[in-house]
C-alpha cells in the first residue's frame, strides 16, 4: 500500500475528521488531500518527474507533513533532511 493510498483511504473513511491540529490550525483529511494534490502539481510544474529525488528541510510543522505526502503523491522520492545535523 502506498502513502497515496493511505491518504485516499482516510479521506474515504472520514473526510471531515481532523488530520492535523497544530497551534490553532485544524485541517481535515479532505482538506489535507486537496493541499497535497496542489503541492504535487506544483512540483510537476517546476519540471520534476516521477522518480526524481526531492529533499525536504523543515521544522516539525504541518507544512512538512504536506510536503512529504506531496512528494509521494507526485511519484517522486523523498529525501528528508534533519534540521539538527
Amino acid at each position: 500500500m502506498s502513502v497515496h493510498q493511505l491518504l485516499a483511504g482516510a479521506v474515504q473513511k472520514c473526510p471531515k475528521a481532523t488530520a492535523i491540529q497544530f497551534e490553532g490550525l485544524s485541517v481535515t483529511w479532505a482538506q489535507l488531500q486537496q493541499r497535497v494534490a496542489a503541492r504535487a502539481q506544483m512540483l510537476k510544474q517546476l519540471g520534476l518527474q516521477p522518480g526524481d529525488r526531492v529533499a525536504v528541510l523543515s521544522a516539525n510543522v504541518p507544512e512538512c507533513m504536506e510536503a512529504h505526502f506531496s512528494v509521494f503523491w507526485a511519484g517522486m522520492v523523498l529525501v528528508p533532511l534533519n534540521t539538527r545535523l
